[in-house]
């Protein structure tokens, strides 16, 4: 069964069932084997939270541990991601809710998705506004609004301080310096990154979706809570311009427009979408669909 598997897998062919089926026939003590650990590495992109694999996996994280290191949640990660996609393809609430109780299993850190985050997602992929408004007012307010830039500051500091004393060193001879010239900036304003861009993500679709005046003006806190974050990002200024225009304050969304053009012609970056989004402003048009 085991050499079945391997050709299966070699053929691009799927073994979810069949390597559940494997591990059922296995004593738990070896299911933690060299040759288990080679097939979770090759087929985690077909792992879902309903496998067997998956509850070896939650049930042996002390055991797989000393082999796999931190990897073992990224396996984990990965089969809730995948049964995620699976909920959002398919409609499935109940599959949602079980994706939502096995990621409030997992350690909490920076990078931990918020269970509101999840319900967000799969109501805006499912097109439910009212759940997805509501969701995203949560996750907007509770999570992304309560972090101070002093502290994602020092957590951009801190990991960017183990990069260039740990991962750096052993980084050198395997990619090239420009490769590690961008991973040392990327580190050092990953944070900021995160939590701006979830922030003005969230201000966007409610800048096209929302209609009434709350749901707007919550999602200009949002933006504007984003560019406090990461100033002068013309991605981030275009969304308070849309925003302030939707609400009727035609003057100060020109005002602001114009500031993202400046910037995006400053940066050589291709102007035209602000040019026109700015024209329509001028003269009144609806700037959203």
């Amino acid at each position: 069964m085991l050499d079945y598997i391997n050709k299966l897998i070699k053929l691009g062919k799927p073994t979810a069932q069949l390597f559940d089926e494997y591990l059922a026939l296995l004593p738990n003590e070896q299911r933690v084997s060299d040759k288990i650990i080679e097939i979770y590495q090759k087929e985690s992109r077909n792992i879902t939270i309903n496998s067997l694999a998956f509850k070896n996996l939650e049930d042996n994280k002390t055991l797989f541990f000393p082999k796999l290191g931190g990897y073992v949640y990224v396996l984990i990660i990965g089969a809730i991601d995948n049964s995620f996609r699976e909920a959002c393809k398919n409609k499935n609430e109940q599959l949602l809710q079980q994706v939502v109780d096995a990621n409030e299993k997992l350690p909490k850190s920076p990078a931990s998705k918020q269970k509101e985050e999840l319900y967000m997602n799969y109501y805006k992929k499912s097109n439910d506004l009212d759940k997805y408004i509501s969701y995203a007012t949560i996750y907007c307010d509770a999570s992304l609004m309560t972090i101070s830039s002093d502290s994602i500051a020092k957590t951009d500091k801190k990991a960017l301080d183990l990069f260039e004393t740990t991962q750096r060193k052993l980084l050198i001879g395997k990619i090239d310096s420009t490769q590690l010239a961008q991973l040392s900036d990327y580190m050092s304003h990953a944070t900021r990154d995160k939590y701006s861009q979830a922030l003005n993500e969230v201000a966007w679709e409610f800048f096209e979706k929302a209609a009434d005046t709350k749901s707007l003006e919550d999602a200009l806190r949002w933006s504007k809570r984003s560019l406090e974050i990461y100033p002068d990002n013309h991605i981030f200024i275009d969304t308070y311009a849309n925003l302030v225009y939707k609400l009727g304050r035609k003057e100060e969304a020109i005002t602001k427009e114009t500031e993202a053009l400046n910037i995006t012609k400053r940066k050589k970056s291709d102007p035209t979408v602000y040019e026109a989004t700015l024209l329509k402003m001028k003269i009144g048009e609806k700037t959203w669909k």
